[in-house]
């Protein structure tokens, strides 16, 4: 008899995490959407419940008859397999805003780009978001001093917290790459990703090898992030801008990422 998983989402984006975990496990998904790829494709094996609410998944999943869960697609899922897991509290605390991201690279020795709390026209252009993710909704590049106020207004209504951050605006290619560990080594899948256009959503992604020097540098990241002090990790996804062939990480997902790359 199989072991039981669940995943704390129910979307098509975790197909390849389910498929996966399928050739060991008997796998579970939860979400409160009944028309998700889950939820109509395999009910039997489906909780139509809110993955938001601990309370209602504490009340009706009984956690303890899984060996393993694993947060889905989305930062919300990854709260709550937080609120779930005790052991991963502490790091995704560190890590699940644009601001502790920031201080979280400053700690890993990890470049990044500045933070600014009130910018100048010295210090133009820079680049409004909301704090905590959202799908590229909320950003704006600001070019102008008049823009700014308008641009954290926008940032803040689609922020969950009101919540906003002002980034020194690095412009260049939007990469991403997932580093996972394989015994005492680090592998690692490199991905470009493209925007919508118009947005800052991402569209499309597809995998590339970069060049040798800028492979190195995303090595050396991946090996500080992973061998953090906070909390040694298997896996993590990082997005980054890529400007003048050096990578400044801008996220880092200890989930993984809902591209089916």
């Amino acid at each position: 008899m199989k072991q039981r998983a669940l995943i704390l989402d129910g979307s098509f984006a975790v197909k390849p995490i389910h498929d996966a975990l399928s050739t060991k496990y008997d796998v579970f998904t939860i979400g409160g959407d009944r028309n998700s790829f889950f939820a109509v494709n395999a009910p039997a094996r489906h909780y139509l419940i809110d993955y938001s609410d601990h309370t209602k998944i504490e009340k009706y999943v009984r956690l303890k008859d899984f060996s393993e869960i694993i947060p889905g697609c989305t930062d919300i899922s990854l709260n709550t397999f937080a609120f779930i897991n005790e052991n991963f509290r502490q790091i995704v605390k560190k890590t699940i805003t644009k601001q502790k991201f920031a201080a979280f690279c400053k700690y890993c020795d990890v470049q990044t780009p500045d933070l600014l709390a009130n910018p100048t026209s010295k210090d133009l252009p820079v680049i409004v978001k909301p704090d905590d993710s959202f799908s590229g909704r909320g950003v704006s590049v600001v070019r102008r001093l008049a823009e700014l106020e308008p641009a954290i207004k926008y940032a803040s209504i689609n922020s969950e917290t009101n919540s906003y951050v002002i980034q020194r605006f690095i412009e260049g290619s939007l990469n991403s790459f997932s580093a996972f560990r394989c015994g005492n080594e680090i592998k690692i899948v490199h991905v470009r990703e493209k925007n919508r256009e118009g947005t800052f959503g991402v569209a499309s992604s597809y995998c590339f090898n970069p060049e040798p020097n800028l492979s190195a540098k995303i090595m050396d990241i991946a090996g500080k992030f992973l061998n953090n002090e906070v909390k040694k990790l298997n896996f993590i996804h990082v997005q980054y801008i890529c400007f003048e062939n050096n990578p400044y990480p801008i996220e880092l997902f200890l989930r993984c990422p809902g591209d089916l790359y």
